[in-house]
Parts: C-alpha cells; sequence; structure tokens
C-alpha cells in the first residue's frame, strides 16, 4: 500500500472564549481580598484608572438579618479585613515555589488553578474532573489532558510543605511518610498501616492490627508511632484563608414584597475600591502624539475591560445567591436543620450557566444572612433518603450524627452501626460505611479510640 502525505481540508466547530469573558471568569474566582489587591495592581500600573472615593451605605433592612447582625455591622465598618496581611499565607508560599519551578506557561496556569483550589488544611478542595473543566474553561483548545495535568499535580505536591495538594488526608499522610522516613525501620510496616489498614488506625486497636498484618504489638506500635508524627493538616505552619472576623460579599435579606421577590440580595460594596476613567488623560487623548494615543487606547481598553468584568462578577454573584436564597429559603428562616439537597449542577441549569462559573462564584464568598455570617457553599449539600421527607440533605445528618455522638455516654461511645441504626429508626437510611466517612469528615474517632485517651485524630 502508498504511503505519502495529503493536504485535506477541515471544517470544524469549536466554541471559544473571548479574552473578554476569560478575564471576567477570572474576576468571579477572586474573594474580596484577592479583588482588593487586584484593583489596586491596576490602578497602579494604569494612569486612565483613579479611585473614586465612596461611603459606606447599610442596608435598609440590616436589622432582619438576625441577631448577630448589629455586631456584624461594626465589624464591616471598621474595616477589619479577611487576612491578616502580615501572615505568610500557604498560596503565597506555593506561588512563591512555582515562580522557580520551570513550568512553561501552559503548566503555569493549571498549576495557578490547583493552588487556588487548596482548602485550608491545604489539600485539594476539586476532584481531578473538575479540575481538567476549568482548565478547558481557562485555556480553552491549548487545554490540557487529564494526564498533563495529574503531571503538573505530582509536581507540585512535591513543593513545601510535604503532603500539600493531596486529595485526601490518606495520601497526604502517605506522601510525608515516604519523604520524612523512608530510612526509617517501621516505614515499611506504617505505610502498610496507612495503605490498607487506614480506617482501624482511627480506632487505635493495636491488637486487631497486630492480627490482620501477623506482625507483634510492639512492631505495630513503632509504626503507629512513626505515623504519629505526621500531621494531616500540613498547612498548619501558614497563616489561615480566613481570620477572626469576615467581611461579607453580599447580604441576603426578606424583602417587602414576599410574593413577589421573598429575599433581597445586595452587594457590599463597603471598604471595596470603586474605579472610575481618568477624565484628564482621557480628555489629552485626541491632542496625543501617535505612540502616546496607542498607549492610552491599549490602557483605556483594559480600564473599560475591569469596569464591565467587575459589573459582571456583581451581577453573577446576585444571580447565583438569588437563586441559592430562593431555593434554600426555608434554611434561610428556620436554621440548619432544613436545608434542603442542592447540587452546583442544579443551579447552573436554573441559571443557564456552567458548572464550573457556579463554583467560581461561590468559592471564598460569604454572605450575611437571617442565619448570620456563612459561606456561599454552605448552600450547597448532597442527599440522603428520609422515609418521611423523600430526600434530605447530608449536611443535616452530619449535624445529627454530631449531636449524637457530642451527647453520646463517655463511658460508652457509640459504635458506626449504633449511629447507623439511631438514625434508621427515625426515618434516616444510612450505611454504616456513610456514617464512618460523616464522622471522619467531622474530626471525631472511632468509638474504641474516643473511649481511650489517646490524642492522635485522623
Amino acid at each position: 500500500m502508498p504511503v505519502g502525505q495529503k493536504i485535506q481540508l477541515k471544517v470544524q466547530q469549536k466554541l471559544r472564549l473571548s479574552p473578554q469573558v476569560q478575564y471576567c471568569l477570572r474576576l468571579i474566582q477572586l474573594n474580596r481580598v484577592e479583588l482588593v489587591d487586584h484593583i489596586q495592581e491596576a490602578v497602579l500600573s494604569n494612569p486612565l484608572i483613579e479611585i473614586e472615593s465612596a461611603t459606606y451605605t447599610q442596608p435598609q433592612h440590616l436589622s432582619q438579618l438576625g441577631p448577630s447582625a448589629k455586631n456584624q455591622s461594626h465589624d464591616i465598618d471598621t474595616g477589619v479585613w479577611a487576612v491578616d496581611p502580615d501572615q505568610d499565607s500557604l498560596q503565597a508560599h506555593l506561588e512563591w515555589q512555582l515562580a522557580m519551578s520551570g513550568f512553561d506557561a501552559d503548566e503555569m496556569k493549571v498549576a495557578s488553578l490547583i493552588i487556588h483550589h487548596l482548602d485550608d488544611r491545604g489539600l485539594l478542595s476539586i476532584g481531578l474532573s473538575e479540575l481538567f473543566e476549568l482548565s478547558q474553561t481557562e485555556m480553552g483548545r491549548r487545554a490540557h489532558s487529564k494526564n498533563q495535568i495529574k503531571s503538573v499535580l505530582a509536581k507540585i505536591q512535591q513543593f513545601d510543605p510535604i503532603g500539600v495538594a493531596a486529595q485526601t488526608v490518606q495520601e497526604s499522610l502517605l506522601m510525608q511518610l515516604s519523604a520524612r522516613f523512608a530510612a526509617e525501620p517501621s516505614f515499611s510496616i506504617a505505610k502498610t498501616m496507612l495503605e490498607n489498614h487506614y480506617h482501624q488506625l482511627g480506632q487505635g486497636d493495636m491488637g486487631q492490627l497486630a492480627t490482620a498484618l501477623k506482625s507483634s504489638p510492639t512492631q505495630i506500635q513503632s509504626g503507629f508511632a512513626l505515623i504519629q508524627r505526621l500531621t494531616p493538616n500540613p498547612a498548619s505552619a501558614f497563616g489561615q484563608l480566613t481570620a477572626e472576623h469576615i467581611i461579607p460579599d453580599i447580604y441576603i435579606y426578606p424583602s417587602e414584597d414576599q410574593e413577589k421577590t421573598p429575599w433581597r440580595v445586595i452587594v457590599n460594596r463597603s471598604h471595596m475600591p470603586q474605579i472610575i476613567l481618568n477624565s484628564t488623560y482621557k480628555d489629552l487623548m485626541p491632542h496625543a502624539s501617535a505612540p502616546d494615543k496607542k498607549y492610552l487606547n491599549q490602557k483605556l481598553r483594559d480600564a473599560q475591560s475591569l469596569i464591565d468584568g467587575l459589573q459582571m462578577r456583581h451581577q453573577t454573584i446576585v444571580r447565583v445567591a438569588q437563586a441559592l436564597a430562593s431555593y434554600q429559603t426555608t434554611f434561610l428562616h428556620r436554621g440548619r436543620q432544613y436545608l434542603r439537597p442542592l447540587s452546583q449542577k442544579m443551579i447552573a441549569e436554573t441559571l443557564d450557566m456552567h458548572s464550573s462559573t457556579i463554583s467560581r462564584t461561590v468559592s471564598g464568598k460569604y454572605a450575611q444572612t437571617p442565619q448570620g455570617l456563612i459561606s456561599l457553599k454552605q448552600f450547597f449539600s448532597g442527599k440522603l433518603s428520609h422515609d418521611a421527607r423523600g430526600q434530605i440533605a447530608s449536611d443535616v445528618i452530619l449535624e445529627k450524627i454530631r449531636e449524637i455522638i457530642i451527647h453520646e455516654d463517655p463511658k460508652q461511645p457509640l459504635t458506626d452501626q449504633s449511629i447507623a441504626n439511631l438514625l434508621s429508626n427515625n426515618g434516616v437510611r444510612i450505611a454504616r460505611r456513610t456514617v464512618t466517612k460523616y464522622r471522619e469528615k467531622l474530626g471525631f474517632r472511632g468509638s474504641q479510640a474516643r473511649q481511650s485517651s489517646r490524642t492522635w485524630r485522623l
């Protein structure tokens, strides 16, 4: 069969985001502190942008936001930021290492996405599939494959502190163990315990582990002691993302016309720089030389992009918050036990947006509500079956499990199966392994470990 080359014309349709839309998406993802920094940098680098002095205006119905509204208002008006600028944050520490990593431009974008989606513990807060979708949205046709994203993630996981960017606590502990104690005599058995008997570690039953691994109690104790030198929170040495006071991004409060619009949503513009075009430079543009005019025109486009982007950011946050408030209206009126199951995909379909846009919008954003100051992410929850109520939010089950463990007899702690039975008696159909997962998410150890004096917590 002859082998040769040929030219073929191929027509293909592709959806690509314009640079302006990509810029708006980046603005949406920024939290309040990051947005202020971005605006201030833009003002310093662009002579056509200046900050307009603005006065703080409290919402008319702030008194309806709950018993702590007056104190929250005071916190807002004093201008206390959500991050202490004197503290070195984990994000800043990782970005410093990223600048010296040798990544190319496209890898830097993926790495930046990963770093901006780490939680307060330093663990990756989204799955690889969602990270892949965000990469496609950010980079269009130049987006990396899943294997390439995994490669960038693996490199970031070698950054300091060891264990950062892991997807689970278990993975983080294994990374720390291999990096710090590979030469230790107990390394092999400690690694086996973490890989194959992770859940039994929380119970602290040395005898059960010794039987399962066919090892002596002394060997098990040596491996366990090695694991105790690790930390489930690799970011513990760095400044937290949130400090004592958090300024809300939006206010959600009951509207005057409950039948038409149950909730009002407004953006909190207090202590947020309000930018306008510098009229002096704008008036000079028609009389400028050709090179100066070219420079000023570019700066004018940049300034307009920022103004349009901020407007779109505010509109998107309000739309998403309004949809969240409408869906979770009973929760806002009566408390967390009335939270309904809700996914980001459901809100995305309601607003005709992409799920990644919803994820960006709620990330790092807070709302002042009748239930106090809460993160927008708290409006979302998974679901479980309930005999009487149909579907019930998984966050409600988390709170029920927390209450059960807090009020249990400390001399006879309840096993996960006993908790599952209690919930089943109250109409919640839940498996023991699900109770185990939720208990660990809440930070509680197993029943035997809670009864003992051990301090290790997974």
